[in-house]
């Protein structure tokens, strides 16, 4: 026997094809500009005196021209002892698209016997479809 063929009513057909043929994420998610990098620096270098103290300073970087409103979202970022987080802090990006956080590191955390701290960033916007990794920094004490 042949297989029967099933054929769709008529006017689901039409709807299908009525409706817009787009797939994956709203128009709001996708107008959301997303930075090509993030830029971070650290200063000092080292810090030898507990308190250690850390200045890290960025900025996002967009294709030009930069997008209206495209400077705003959050940079998460986490200093690391030998690969475990010892700070954890969250600037926000203001409208120049630059963001500044300062970390001190107290004598008492725990260091697990680390000479050098890595410096990681994220840069993350809520309804963005993606976020964006910085180039770790790393800095020395003791």
């Amino acid at each position: 026997m042949l297989p029967r063929l099933l054929r769709p009513a008529p006017l689901l057909v039409a709807m299908a094809l009525a409706g817009p043929l787009v797939a994956g994420a709203p128009a709001a998610v996708a107008a959301i500009p997303i930075p090509t990098a993030v830029r971070m620096n650290v200063a000092p270098a080292r810090d030898a005196i507990a308190p250690y103290v850390f200045t890290v300073t960025g900025r996002l970087v967009f294709r030009l021209p930069t997008p209206g409103g495209a400077c705003a979202g959050v940079v998460s970022m986490a200093i690391k002892a030998n690969g475990l987080p010892v700070l954890l802090k969250s600037p926000k990006v203001g409208a120049d698209c630059r963001f500044t956080e300062v970390f001190r590191v107290p004598r008492r955390a725990k260091l697990h016997g680390a000479r050098k701290l890595v410096i990681a960033g994220l840069w993350f916007r809520f309804g963005a479809p993606t976020s964006v990794i910085a180039p770790a920094r790393t800095v020395r004490i003791r």
